[in-house]
C-alpha cells in the first residue's frame, strides 16, 4: 500500500476514533450528570414539602392534644350520665347518604344539664381550645352528634347527624380508645382526635377536637402551582391511591391504574414508600406514551405520599441537543478529513503541510466543542445555585413555629383566667365558711333555749311533786282518822248496847261518830279527787313539756342541717378552687408541650438546611467532575495534534 493511501487512512482512522470517543464520553458523562441533578432536585423538593407538611401535621397535633386534655377535663370535672327517664326524639342523619332514622334517646345530662340543643358547654370548650368541638352520644345506629360548634353549609349547627358503625371512628370508640387521624366531618378533612366518654365503665358518648385541613390550602396551591420545566409537577397522593393534590384529575384514583406496560405503578411506590421510580406513562387524554421518573416520600401520620415528577423526553432535551451536536460535529470532522485524504492523495509534500495546517484547524474546533462542554458545566452550576433558592422555603417552618408560639400565649391567657376563677371561689368559700358560723351560733343559742325550758320543767316538776307529797301526807291521816272514827263506832256501839236504856247517850254518841265518819270518807273522797286533779294537772304538763321539747329539738335539727348545708357548700366552693388550681397546673403543663413543639420544629429546620447543604456540595462536586472531563478531553485534543505531528515526521523524515 502507497504511503499516500497509508497516510489518509491513518488520518480518517485517527479523526474518525478520536471523534467518537470524545463523542461517546461526552454523551454518557452528560446523560448521567442530567440524570443525577434531576434526581437530586426532585428529590429535595420533595422533601421540602414533606418536612414542611410534617411540621404542620405535628404543630396542629400538639396543639390538639392540649385541646382533648381540656375538654375533658371539663366533661369529667362535672357529673355525667344518661337520664333514662327523661325520653328525647330526634330525627338522625347519615352524615354521607343523608338517610334520616327516628330514634328515642335517654338525656344526656352534664353538670345536670341537658346538653341537647344546649351549646354552652362546647362553646365555652371551643372557646378555650380555638377549635372543632362536637359533643356525640351513642346509639343503635351508631355515633349521634347531639351538640357541636361545627356548622352545615346552611349555617345550621350539624347536630342530629351521626357517624355510622361501619366507620372506624366508631370501632374505634367503641373498643375504648382514642382515635387519631384524618377525618371526614360534614363538609369538610379535620386532622382529628376522638376520645370516648366512660360512666361506670360503660361507654355512652365521645368528645371530638379537630383543625381543617382548609388551613393547609396554602401549602397544597404552592404544590399545584409547582413547575418543573414544561411537563413536570408535583402532586399528593393518599395510601389508599386517592388524588389529594394534582393540578388536573385532583380526587381520582391511582391505585389500579397500569402504566403503559401494565404494572401498578403505585402500588409498586406505595410498597417501596420512599425513593425514585422510573415508568412508561401513557397519557389518558392523548394515548401518547412517555417515560417519566418521579421523586416520592412518604408521611405515615397523615397517610399521604408527595411526588414530584418529570418527563424524560425534556429531561434530557439539551442531552438530544448536544447529541445532534456532536454527531454533525464528527460528521464535518469526517467529510473535512475526507477532502483532506483526497487532496493529499493529489500532493504528498507541500500540500501535506496544509493539510497538517488543517488538522490543526480542526482540532481547534474540537476545542470550540470543549468549550461547549464547559459552558454545560456552568448550566450544572447555575443549577447549583438555584438550589440555594430552596433554604428560602425554610420561612414555612418558621411560620409553623410562629402558630406554636400563639399556642404558648393562648395557654397563658387561659392560665391568668383560671388563676382568676381560683380568687373568685376563694371568695366564695369565705362567704360560706362565715354563714356556716352564723349557724352554729344560732345553734348555741338553741341549745341555752333548751337547758332553760328544761330548768324550767323540773322546777314545776318539783312544785307539783311537793304538793303531791303533802296531799298524800294528809290522805293519810284522813286515813287515821277514819280509823280511830270506825273503832270507836264500833266501841260505842258495843257499850250502848251492853249499858241498854242507860246506852241510849252512847247511842246517839255512835251516831255522831257515825255521821263524822261519814264526813270523813266524803273528805276523803274530795282529797281523792284532789289527787286526780293533781295527776292529771301533772300529766298535762308533762305533755306540754314534751310538746315545747319536741319543738326546741325540732329548730336545733333544722339549724342543724343548715349548718350542715353551709358546711357542705363550703366544701364544694373549696373543691371548685383545687379544681381551678388543677387547671392551671394542666394549662402550663401545655404551655411546656407547647414549648417542646417549637424545639421539634426548630430542630426540623435545621435537619432540611442540612440536607440541602448536602445537595449543593454534590452538585458542585459533579461540576467539577464536569470540568476535569472537559479538561481531559482537552488532553486527548493534544495528543491528536500530537499523533498528526507524529505522522508529519513519519512522511518527511
Amino acid at each position: 500500500m502507497s504511503l499516500k493511501k497509508k497516510l489518509v487512512l491513518a488520518i480518517m482512522g485517527s479523526i474518525l476514533l478520536a471523534s467518537s470517543s470524545i463523542s461517546i464520553i461526552v454523551y454518557v458523562y452528560m446523560k448521567k450528570t442530567v440524570t443525577d441533578t434531576v434526581n437530586s432536585e426532585l428529590d429535595a423538593k420533595v422533601e421540602q414539602y414533606r418536612s414542611t407538611t410534617l411540621a404542620y401535621y405535628k404543630s396542629n397535633y400538639n396543639s390538639l392534644g392540649s385541646s382533648i386534655r381540656v375538654a375533658s377535663d371539663q366533661i369529667n370535672s362535672t357529673t355525667t350520665g344518661v337520664d333514662d327517664t327523661q325520653k328525647i326524639n330526634m330525627k338522625i342523619i347519615h352524615q354521607t347518604s343523608n338517610e334520616q332514622t327516628d330514634v328515642t334517646i335517654g338525656a344526656m345530662k352534664i353538670d345536670g344539664k341537658t346538653v341537647y340543643q344546649n351549646d354552652e358547654l362546647i362553646d365555652h370548650i371551643a372557646h378555650l381550645t380555638g377549635g372543632a368541638v362536637t359533643l356525640f352520644q351513642t346509639v343503635e345506629e351508631g355515633l349521634v352528634r347531639i351538640s357541636t360548634n361545627i356548622k352545615k353549609d346552611d349555617g345550621q349547627r350539624a347536630t342530629r347527624t351521626y357517624i355510622p358503625k361501619d366507620n372506624p371512628i366508631y370501632e374505634k370508640i367503641m373498643s375504648g380508645e382514642d382515635y387519631y387521624g384524618r377525618a371526614f366531618v360534614i363538609n369538610e378533612w379535620y386532622l382529628s382526635i376522638y376520645r370516648p366518654i366512660k360512666v361506670d365503665g360503660k361507654i355512652i358518648g365521645a368528645i371530638f377536637v379537630g383543625k381543617a385541613e382548609s388551613n393547609l390550602n396554602e401549602l397544597k396551591d404552592e404544590i399545584r402551582k409547582q413547575k418543573f420545566g414544561e411537563t413536570g409537577y408535583a402532586y399528593i397522593v393518599d395510601y389508599d391511591g386517592k388524588l389529594i393534590v394534582h393540578n388536573s384529575i385532583e380526587g381520582k384514583s391511582l391505585y389500579d391504574l397500569p402504566d403503559a406496560d401494565g404494572k401498578m405503578f403505585f402500588q409498586e411506590m406505595h410498597t417501596m414508600k420512599n425513593g425514585i421510580h422510573t415508568y412508561n406513562w401513557k397519557h389518558p387524554t392523548t394515548n401518547s406514551i412517555s417515560k417519566k421518573t418521579v421523586a416520592f416520600k412518604s408521611i405515615d401520620e397523615m397517610r399521604w405520599m408527595i411526588v414530584a415528577g418529570m418527563d424524560h423526553s425534556e429531561m434530557y432535551e439539551p442531552i438530544n441537543r448536544l447529541e445532534v451536536f456532536i454527531v454533525l460535529v464528527t460528521v464535518g470532522i469526517l467529510i473535512i478529513g475526507f477532502f483532506l485524504s483526497l487532496y493529499l492523495q493529489k500532493t504528498i509534500s507541500g500540500p501535506l503541510i496544509s493539510a497538517t495546517e488543517s488538522l490543526t484547524k480542526t482540532s481547534s474546533k474540537v476545542d470550540n466543542s470543549i468549550e461547549i462542554i464547559f459552558k454545560q458545566s456552568n448550566v450544572l452550576k447555575d443549577g447549583t445555585t438555584n438550589q440555594a433558592s430552596s433554604l428560602t422555603e425554610t420561612s414555612h417552618s418558621i411560620d409553623f413555629i410562629k402558630n406554636s408560639i400563639e399556642d404558648n400565649n393562648r395557654a397563658i391567657e387561659k392560665s391568668v383566667e383560671s388563676v382568676r376563677k381560683g380568687i373568685g371561689a376563694t371568695v366564695s368559700g369565705k362567704e360560706a365558711v362565715d354563714q356556716m358560723i352564723a349557724a352554729i351560733q344560732e345553734i348555741e343559742v338553741s341549745n341555752h333555749d333548751v337547758v332553760a325550758q328544761i330548768q324550767s320543767s323540773t322546777e314545776k316538776m318539783n312544785a307539783i311533786t311537793q304538793i303531791i307529797t303533802e296531799i298524800a301526807e294528809k290522805a293519810n291521816v284522813i286515813n287515821d282518822i277514819v280509823f280511830q272514827t270506825k273503832l270507836l263506832s264500833f266501841n260505842a256501839s258495843v257499850e250502848a248496847a251492853r249499858a241498854g236504856v242507860h246506852g241510849k247517850g252512847f247511842s246517839i254518841v255512835a251516831e255522831e261518830v257515825g255521821n263524822l265518819a261519814n264526813m270523813s270518807g266524803q273528805s276523803a273522797s274530795e282529797i281523792q279527787a284532789l289527787l286526780n286533779d293533781g295527776i292529771a294537772k301533772v300529766e298535762e304538763l308533762a305533755m306540754a313539756n314534751k310538746v315545747e321539747m319536741e319543738r326546741i329539738i325540732k329548730q336545733s335539727s333544722e339549724k342543724i342541717n343548715r349548718g350542715i348545708l353551709v358546711a357542705r357548700s363550703c366544701q364544694d366552693e373549696l373543691n371548685g378552687i383545687a379544681t381551678t388550681i388543677g387547671e392551671s397546673g394542666e394549662i402550663s403543663k401545655n404551655v411546656m408541650e407547647a414549648s417542646h413543639g417549637q424545639f421539634q420544629s426548630i430542630s426540623e429546620i435545621n435537619e432540611a438546611v442540612f440536607r440541602l447543604n448536602e445537595i449543593t456540595n454534590k452538585n458542585l462536586e459533579v461540576s467539577d467532575e464536569t470540568s476535569m472531563s472537559a479538561t481531559g478531553l482537552k488532553n486527548e485534543s493534544q495528543s491528536l495534534k500530537g499523533a498528526i505531528n507524529e505522522v508529519v515526521t513519519a512522511i518527511f523524515g
